[in-house]
């Protein structure tokens, strides 16, 4: 399948998709606890084969009362880095 996407320029990581990539799955955002990054409303397309931690990015983590959006953020104390 061929997907069209568009690059916003203005963005560094938004990609505009016309259809869910194969693998991937929508998920709906319902607050606005990662604004100004997602805004209640919108709608993510999440990836779950990419586990890999970034700082700064945002990820989809399951816990019993479903899927919630976070930001990946290192902490750095005493010389010794954590999430």
């Amino acid at each position: 399948m061929s997907l069209s996407t568009t690059r916003n320029e203005g963005f560094r990581a938004l990609t505009v998709f016309d259809a869910v990539p194969d693998g991937c799955r929508d998920l709906p955002v319902r607050d606005d606890w990662n604004a100004s990054h997602l805004r209640n409303g919108e709608v993510v397309i999440v990836d779950p084969g990419d586990c890999d931690l970034q700082h700064g990015e945002l990820y989809a983590v399951t816990y019993s009362r479903g899927p919630k959006i976070m930001q990946a953020v290192w902490h750095t104390t005493d010389n010794e880095t954590t999430w």
